[in-house]
């Protein structure tokens, strides 16, 4: 599965066209169709970003091998770690997203659009 048909899944789970998907994360509706056309372009670690806190998946999930895929769809995981993170120090976050960068260093890459 290419990661544009990861994410029009995602979208017919929602009911939502591409476009709306776009907008509604906080993006631009011609992501969508300059996604969907151009076969190597990889949306920024920003719009990634954007996508998959509005899906609650993980950024690397639109880029990822299938073999390595795992997708957290549970409320009760992402409300763990945004309580853990905002009870840690400014030192003990730099270390967590820095090891999270390394155990996932798709879901940080900054290049595309």
């Amino acid at each position: 599965m290419t990661p544009y048909e990861r994410f029009e899944e995602l979208c017919k789970e929602r009911g939502l066209a591409p476009t709306a998907a776009m907008v509604q994360a906080g993006l631009s509706k011609a992501l969508a169709s300059k996604w969907k056309v151009s076969k190597d372009f990889t949306p920024n670690g920003d719009s990634l970003s954007k996508l998959s806190k509005f899906f609650n998946v993980p950024a690397d999930y639109f880029i990822s091998d299938d073999s390595k895929q795992t997708v957290t769809r549970d409320p009760y995981d992402i409300a763990m770690l945004t309580t853990a993170l905002r009870n840690m120090t400014e030192q003990q976050r730099r270390e967590v997203l820095h090891y999270a960068e390394y155990i996932c260093p798709h879901a940080f890459n900054t290049k595309g659009d």
